[in-house]
């Protein structure tokens, strides 16, 4: 034990070390239980700060591949901060469309232009306040519109949500910012369109791929999917042999709501039994390998035999709806999202809200006010 008010000892420099063969402005600090190394670098305002570069078991070569990655680079600005991010593991796990749209988020806020003559991603981070990300937020509101002003405040809010447990940010400027009010978009399709939609879809996905008048087989089961079980896109494609269960189909539903089993019924067991003789019919021409798991088997496929990724059902349903637009089978406005038919469906379910909550597995009252657009009928008041 050490005598009381003796100083505890410093850590000494690691012996693999040489410091003759240290990098310029690489320093030991020997506080705390390890030890680490650290650099120096000035801030905007000339201040120095300091950054932790390694532990104690460092070698050498790390110490100098670590000083030439931020050799010439400004530790303390808007840039430095999201290309650490997206070099972060965290980003590696997200989805591909999550991915993009943190990209273009970026793109957006990096590039622009304030009162310094310099782009607003070059800022110093000690400088990002609230004022600073209101006055962002509104510029993009005007030159972008609101939805993409209230991506772009998402995007910098988890930024430095990320930052500050790693110790790269100190708080969150972007918390108390007021937003525009976003335009409600409402892709439900009317009854008669999405019927002749999916007819269409039903007629030509039968027809060879690839030919004259033919379209993507999966069209006509991904809308009928959607609709019955009054689900989102994603959870259609999400569909594998393992869901299909002898009480019905199950949906594995995502962003909170509560999974379900639709109970079966002549009409979506033949699409089922049809999407797994397809998805067959391609693997067994192709001489694909076919999984021994059932959750390792995709119930609906694209003409590859490969799971259909989310951007590439954006690819497939844009050219069909452009095309169905074009041959002046529906008019511009008439067309719609696969996403439309989850509102579709719940709004044409029968019974009261909490019925329509339960059976689409939504987590509130209020969630379903988004996907129910029907109009009540009650009687008049007595009078």
């Amino acid at each position: 034990m050490r005598p009381r008010g003796q100083s505890k000892q410093a850590v000494p420099m690691p012996a693999h070390i040489d410091p003759r063969m240290l990098p310029k402005y690489c320093y030991w600090e020997g506080k705390g239980k390890t030890g680490h190394w650290y650099t120096k670098y000035k801030t905007n305002e000339g201040k120095y700060r300091r950054k932790r570069i390694a532990g104690p078991s460092a070698r050498l070569s790390d110490l100098h591949r670590a000083m030439e990655e931020i050799s010439g680079a400004n530790l303390d600005d808007f840039d430095w901060l999201a290309q650490k991010y997206f070099a972060h593991y965290k980003f590696s796990e997200l989805a591909d469309q999550t991915k993009r749209g943190y990209q273009r988020c970026y793109d957006i806020v990096s590039s622009l232009p304030t009162k310094k003559n310099k782009p607003l991603g070059k800022i110093d981070l000690t400088l990002w306040k609230a004022p600073l990300v209101q006055k962002a937020v509104d510029k993009i509101a005007a030159s972008n519109g609101p939805t993409s002003a209230v991506h772009c405040k998402q995007f910098i809010s988890m930024l430095f949500n990320w930052g500050k447990p790693r110790g790269f940010t100190t708080d969150n400027p972007a918390q108390s910012i007021d937003l525009p009010k976003e335009r409600k978009r409402n892709t439900m399709p009317e009854r008669d369109t999405y019927k002749q939609v999916y007819s269409i879809a039903k007629e030509r996905g039968y027809k060879k791929a690839r030919t004259h008048g033919s379209s993507s087989w999966c069209i006509h089961a991904a809308i009928y999917i959607s609709y019955r079980a009054r689900c989102r896109g994603v959870e259609v494609f999400g569909l594998t042999d393992a869901d299909i269960h002898e009480e019905g189909l199950f949906i594995n539903r995502t962003k909170g709501s509560d999974s379900t089993v639709i109970a079966w019924d002549d009409e979506l067991r033949e699409i089922v039994s049809n999407a797994q003789k397809y998805r067959d019919d391609i693997w067994r021409k192709s001489r694909h390998p076919i999984p021994f798991k059932a959750d390792k088997r995709p119930l609906i496929v694209g003409e590859a035999g490969k799971a259909i990724t989310q951007s590439g059902w954006q690819s497939i349903w844009r050219s069909f709806m452009t095309t169905l637009i074009d041959e002046g089978l529906i008019q511009p406005g008439q067309r719609f999202t696969l996403h439309g038919m989850k509102h579709r469906g719940i709004t044409d379910t029968p019974g009261s809200k909490a019925d329509k909550m339960e059976l689409a597995g939504l987590s509130s009252i209020q969630m379903v006010k988004v996907y129910d657009h029907s109009v009540p009928i009650v009687p008049p008041a007595p009078f």
